[in-house]
C-alpha cells in the first residue's frame, strides 16, 4: 500500500513541478519521502533540499513581482492623481476665465448703461434748452410771440380770476431812424436796453414778450385795468 501511495505522491510531485506549482510539488515530495522508509535519506534529502531551494527562489521571485506590480499600480495611481490634479487646475482656470469674462461683461454693460444714461440726460437737457430757446427772443432774452400766445391760451382755459387780465402793447416810435442813422447794431442795443428797462419796471408782476421788431407786449394776469 505504501509503495503505491509513494508512487502517487511522487508522480503528483513531478506533475505539480512541471505545472509550476512548486508548493504542491514540495508537499507531495515530502509526504513521499516520509512514506519511503527504505529510500536513502541523502537522496530524498537532496531532492527535497533542491526543491525547497527552487521553491524559495520561486517565492522570492513572486514576491519581487508582487512588489513590482504594487509599485507599478502605485505609479499608475500617482499618475492618475496627477492627471486629475491637472484637470482640476484646468477646470479652475477655465472657471476663472469664465468669471473674469462675466465680470468684464457686467462692467461693459454698466459702462454702456452709464453712457446711455448720460446721453439721455444730455438729450433731455438739450431738448429743454431747445424748448426754452423756442420760447425766448434770442436778442433780448425775454419771451417771444409763441410764449406769449401760449400763456394767453392757458389763461383763457383757466377759471376766470376776480380781476380781469390785461395786455399792454409797447411800440417804439421812430425806431427805424435809429437803424438808418446808426446801423442795426445800435438798434439792437436800443432794443436790449428797452427790454431791460421794462423788466425792471415790472419787477416780476407780469410777463414781458417781444412780438417782433420794436414791438413788445406785457401780460398782466388778473390785475385789473386800473393796476395795468
Amino acid at each position: 500500500m505504501k509503495p503505491r501511495l509513494h508512487d502517487l505522491l511522487d508522480t503528483q510531485s513531478r506533475i505539480a513541478e512541471a505545472a509550476g506549482d512548486l508548493k504542491l510539488a514540495l508537499k507531495s515530495l515530502r509526504e513521499a519521502s516520509d512514506l519511503d522508509e527504505n529510500a536513502p535519506k541523502q537522496t530524498g534529502s537532496t531532492s527535497i533540499s533542491e526543491l525547497e531551494a527552487r521553491f524559495a527562489a520561486r517565492e522570492k521571485e513572486l514576491q519581487i513581482r508582487e512588489l513590482e506590480h504594487a509599485n507599478h499600480a502605485k505609479q499608475v495611481e500617482l499618475t492618475a492623481a496627477n492627471a486629475q490634479a491637472v484637470l482640476h487646475e484646468d477646470e479652475l482656470a477655465r472657471q476663472r476665465l469664465i468669471l473674469i469674462g462675466a465680470v468684464a461683461g457686467l462692467l461693459a454693460l454698466a459702462i454702456i448703461a452709464t453712457l446711455l444714461l448720460l446721453l439721455l440726460r444730455a438729450q433731455r437737457r438739450h431738448g429743454a434748452e431747445l424748448s426754452e430757446q423756442a420760447l425766448r427772443d434770442p436778442l433780448t432774452g425775454v419771451d417771444n410771440r409763441r410764449a406769449l400766445f401760449t400763456q394767453m391760451r392757458e389763461l383763457g382755459a383757466a377759471a376766470p380770476p376776480p380781476q380781469p387780465h390785461a395786455l399792454l402793447l409797447v411800440d417804439l416810435d421812430h425806431f427805424k431812424r435809429v437803424n438808418d442813422s446808426y446801423g442795426h447794431p445800435a438798434g439792437d442795443a436800443v432794443l436790449v436796453a428797452v427790454a431791460e428797462k421794462l423788466r425792471q419796471t415790472l419787477q416780476g408782476r407780469g410777463s414781458l414778450a417781444r412780438l417782433g421788431g420794436e414791438e413788445f407786449a406785457v401780460m398782466l394776469a388778473g390785475v385789473g385795468h386800473d393796476t395795468a
